[in-house]
């Protein structure tokens, strides 16, 4: 019957396991990525479409009032909030090089330099929102949910990547969490014998203006125009500021929807 639910029902749900330390009971409600960080206007989320054909993903209806999850318990939401500040600041200074980006006469490369930035506390905002999108990120990688919460430097885990863009000013804006699906790409017919291929989804993805954030396994990271900037959890959430480079691609929205079950067809 056709229909539809979301990528990840759990997040829907008031009481269940904390995105980040597993314990089951009353989760808070958060913005996702941070309120500050333009989370407060409409906002579509992934959702699992239903059709007589089979199944697929795509974005929900604009709802009001920015996007929200119940993902953590309040102890880990007081662990990781101090972090969002770091996001925040990130995101207000990059806007502004979003609008210079956007001009039609703009011939730059996508770099943005900022002055006294953390990337071990943003990257640590980034990973507790898309640890709430994951489904059971917290069993799969206990050492890296467990650097998020006390702000340790971790070496980068070998089977994970973050990978970063920028978004198009006005694309779609969306959160969306695949954790452990699948999706397979088949030959059109005619095309090069490829065979079919069955890959892993991206654990997480937030497209919201002005980063497009995804969380990939390395085998699928190189699908995606943008750049792996794991490294960042090397550095610690207290680290000292400093002076950082980003150099992005622009990434629409058409480029990060996954497809999860057996329907996307590929000339791959």
């Amino acid at each position: 019957m056709p229909g539809y639910s979301p990528t990840n029902p759990r997040t829907h749900v008031k009481v269940g396991p904390c995105a980040l330390c597993g314990r089951r009971g009353r989760r808070t409600e958060t913005h996702v990525p941070p309120k500050a960080a333009f989370n407060n206007s409409d906002a579509s989320r992934g959702i699992q479409l239903k059709t007589d054909e089979g199944s697929t993903t795509t974005l929900s209806r604009p709802r009001a009032g920015g996007n929200r999850i119940y993902g953590l318990c309040s102890p880990c939401h007081r662990l990781t909030s101090p972090f969002d500040d770091e996001y925040v600041a990130w995101a207000k200074a990059c806007s502004k090089a979003a609008h210079v980006r956007a001009h039609p006469d703009y011939a730059g490369d996508g770099t943005v330099v900022l002055q006294g930035a953390r990337p071990g506390r943003f990257v640590r905002a980034a990973l507790a929102g898309m640890a709430s999108l994951a489904e059971n990120l917290w069993q799969d990688h206990p050492a890296l949910v467990e650097s998020v919460l006390n702000g340790e430097p971790i070496a980068p885990p070998a089977d994970l990547r973050l990978i970063v863009g920028w978004t198009q000013l006005r694309d779609r804006f969306f959160v969306e969490g695949v954790h452990r699906g699948a999706f397979v790409t088949i030959p059109i017919a005619g095309g090069p014998p490829t065979g079919i291929k069955t890959l892993p989804t991206p654990s997480a993805t937030i497209h919201w203006f002005p980063f497009s954030l995804m969380l990939v396994h390395p085998d699928t990271g190189a699908r995606y125009p943008h750049v792996d900037h794991t490294y960042w959890l090397a550095e610690g959430a207290e680290g000292p500021a400093r002076d950082i480079e980003l150099r992005l691609p622009t990434v629409g929205a058409d480029s990060v929807v996954t497809v999860p079950l057996a329907n996307r067809r590929s000339p791959e």
